[in-house]
């Protein structure tokens, strides 16, 4: 969302300024909802190509019939199993490139 504003009018930093993004090189999960902000995969395109995140390490998920706090504060909520899978394999991937 914030890339999307400080991409509107680019000579506008207002209080929107993005600096930092090509230092960004870390595993990256982007969660939106399906009624919400970022309601399909391509809403996150301007951020993962704004970073130096590698694809084979950004995953993009849009949960159906979420708004954009749901992915935050539902109850039973569908992005915390995601979530819990993302690390859980960031971290083994992690684990084993140590050996």
């Amino acid at each position: 969302m914030a890339e999307h504003l400080a991409s509107v009018d680019p000579g506008d930093e207002g209080p929107l300024v993005i600096t930092q993004n090509a230092a960004v090189d870390v595993p990256v999960i982007c969660i939106g909802g399906s009624n919400g902000l970022a309601p399909e995969p391509k809403s996150f395109d301007n951020y993962l190509a704004s970073i130096a995140t590698p694809a084979a390490d950004e995953e993009v998920y849009i949960l159906e019939g979420y708004a954009h706090l749901d992915v935050l504060t539902a109850a039973n909520n569908g992005a915390v199993p995601l979530l819990e899978d993302w690390i859980n394999r960031v971290q083994q991937k992690k684990l084993l490139e140590s050996f």
